[in-house]
C-alpha cells in the first residue's frame, strides 16, 4: 500500500490556467467571500493596534493601487524596488502591482545606501516605494540610474520624521489611493506564464546578490509548499517571522493559499 507521500505525488497535479495571474486566479478567489480573514496584523507600539483583514479587503485595495499605479505612469513590465516594514500596505501594494503586471522588487529593511543603489541599477527599476526609514537611505545614493523615474512613499505608524528635503518628488501612498474612488475595479491584463512576475536578491552570502527573476507560474505552483509542507487549511493562523525582503516571506505569502487555481 502507498504511503501518503506516494499518494500524494500520484495524485498531484497543477492546471496553469489561460492568462495565467496570482492575484486574479488565486487570490481574487478567497477573496469572494467577504467574511473569509486574510491577516491578523498587530502594531509594535503599545499599546498595540490590532487590525482583522480580509481577502475582500485586500483585493479591494489592490484594484485601486493597480489603478494608481497605472495613472503614475507605471506599466506592465516596469520593475520596482520596494522596501517597507511588515505594514499592510506591503500586501496591498505587492497585489496591486501583479495584478497590473508590474514586476514586484521585494528587499529587506536592513539595506543601506550603497545596497539600494547596486539593486537599483541591477533590476533597472523605474520606482521605488519605501518608508520614512528605507526612503531616507534611498536619499544617500550617490548615482541613481536612468531609469528611475518616480518615488513612493507609504506612512509608517511606528516612525513619523519628516523626510530630509530632495530633488525627488514623493508621491504619497495613502493620497494617491484617495483619489482612486472605492470599488474601482482594474481592467486587467493579458498575461503569459513566462511574462515576470517578482524578482529577489539572494543574500549575497560569497559574492554580490544575485539577482533572481521568477514568471507568472511561480506564485501560482507555491500552492504545493502550503498544501503539502506547511498543511494549511482556510481558518488556520500561519505566523511567519521572515522579512518581506526575502524569498521566505514570499513562500508563506503565496503558499498560504491551499486550494488550486481554478480556470476563469
Amino acid at each position: 500500500m502507498a504511503n501518503a507521500y506516494e499518494a500524494a505525488r500520484a495524485e498531484f497535479t497543477l492546471d496553469i490556467p489561460p492568462n495565467p495571474n496570482f492575484v486574479t486566479h488565486v487570490f481574487d478567489k478567497y477573496a469572494s467571500d467577504p467574511n473569509l480573514q486574510a491577516m491578523y496584523w498587530v502594531s509594535a507600539n503599545t499599546p498595540p493596534r490590532i487590525r482583522n483583514l480580509s481577502y475582500a479587503y485586500f483585493a479591494e485595495r489592490s484594484h485601486r493601487v493597480a489603478c494608481a499605479l497605472d495613472s503614475l505612469g507605471l506599466k506592465k513590465g516596469d520593475r520596482v524596488l520596494m522596501i517597507l516594514p511588515r505594514l499592510p500596505e506591503w500586501w496591498e501594494l505587492a497585489l496591486g502591482m501583479m495584478r497590473m503586471g508590474v514586476v514586484v522588487v521585494p528587499s529587506t529593511m536592513l539595506l543601506v545606501s550603497k545596497d539600494i543603489e547596486y539593486r537599483l541599477e541591477a533590476s533597472g527599476a523605474r520606482a521605488f516605494i519605501g518608508s520614512i526609514e528605507s526612503a531616507s537611505h534611498f536619499l544617500k545614493v550617490k548615482k541613481v540610474p536612468k531609469t528611475l523615474e518616480f518615488t513612493i512613499l507609504v506612512e509608517d505608524y511606528y516612525n513619523t520624521s519628516p523626510l530630509p528635503e530632495s530633488h525627488y518628488q514623493w508621491h504619497k501612498y495613502s493620497e494617491m489611493l484617495a483619489e482612486i474612488p472605492r470599488g474601482t475595479h482594474w481592467r486587467g491584463t493579458q498575461f503569459k506564464a513566462e511574462d515576470p512576475s517578482i524578482i529577489y536578491f539572494t543574500s549575497g552570502t560569497i559574492g554580490m546578490p544575485k539577482m533572481v527573476q521568477h514568471t507568472q507560474t511561480y506564485p501560482i505552483g507555491s500552492v504545493i509548499t502550503g498544501k503539502y509542507w506547511l498543511k494549511l487549511s482556510p481558518g488556520k493562523v500561519y505566523w511567519n517571522t521572515s522579512e518581506q525582503g526575502w524569498a521566505k516571506a514570499a513562500w508563506s505569502f503565496f503558499g498560504t493559499y491551499v486550494s488550486p487555481p481554478s480556470r476563469p
